[in-house]
């Protein structure tokens, strides 16, 4: 089972929640959702770790030294919330 929250901060600001360590998230407007769900899209049948780290590092604010101290399985829970807050009608309807 996952630890990872997504939580609202402001009308403006949300974080990613992982463990101890908390990542706030860049506004998200419509460019950014655009050029997210564009990359998970065409990449959707052979995602990458590559692709994972493309969208961390577009959506949050994160630096190369705190996604070095993340495990693989982190960085993929991380990539899928990100994702997930990018389309954030599709988790309320599960």
């Amino acid at each position: 089972m996952s630890n990872t929250k997504v939580m609202k901060v402001t009308s403006n600001e949300q974080t990613i929640t992982l463990g101890k360590n908390v990542y706030s998230l860049h506004k998200i407007n419509l460019d950014l959702r655009r050029k997210v769900n564009d990359l998970v899209f065409e990449n959707h049948a052979n995602p990458s770790f590559s692709l994972f780290i493309d969208v961390i590092q577009m959506c949050l604010k994160i630096s190369d030294d705190q996604l070095m101290e993340l495990s693989n399985e982190q960085i993929s829970e991380l990539f899928q919330k990100v994702v997930d807050c990018m389309n954030p009608n599709s988790s309320k309807k599960k």
